[in-house]
Order: C-alpha cells, then structure tokens, then sequence
C-alpha cells in the first residue's frame, strides 16, 4: 500500500495482507508541513485505492453585536438573547445567565 501526494510522489509504503474478502488494515499519517490537495493511498496487487482531500483547518470567526436593552437587566432574571446572524444559518436562541 503506497500514500501518494498531490505531486504524485510516493511519502510512505507499507506492506499489509488481504483478509477473505479482499480488505486489509492499516493506516498513514500524512506529514505536517506536506502539500494540502488531492492524497492517494494506492494498492498494486489487486490494483485499487481511495483519495482523501487534505485542507488546511480555519476556525470560523464572527461577531455578535448587540443593540442597547429595551430595559434594564437584572442578575437574577432569566433573559433571552435574539439577534439576526449572517452566516447563512439561523441561530438558535441561547438564553443569557
């Protein structure tokens, strides 16, 4: 079993046995600092394989902006807080402590 990179280079090999239905385990880790794209990992004997896309991870960011309270807010009151986002989903109502 062969890890392919983007650039079509071998990264890793590994050698694994078939059970009765033609699978096998194993695993590879894709080395930090390596290109982001279309990996393989790549079988020569049956001839086989499957494709992952690596991306890099961005958190999302976003800002909540909140009008002024119609009234006055109290410690122990329970409140809910609405406001429109804009992120293409709706938000859900998270009630404020």
């Amino acid at each position: 079993m062969h890890l392919i990179d983007p650039n079509h280079q071998v990264v890793a090999t590994q050698k694994v046995k078939t059970n009765s239905f033609g699978s096998a385990p194993g695993e590879f880790l894709i080395p930090q600092g390596r290109l982001l794209g279309l990996w393989q990992v790549m079988t020569l004997s049956p001839q086989g394989g499957a494709s992952v896309r690596v991306e890099e991870y961005k958190r999302p960011t976003f800002e909540v902006t909140l009008k002024e309270p119609k009234e006055a807010l109290t410690k122990a009151g329970a409140h809910v807080v609405r406001s429109p986002a804009d992120m293409g989903t709706k938000m859900r109502e998270i009630p404020g402590k």
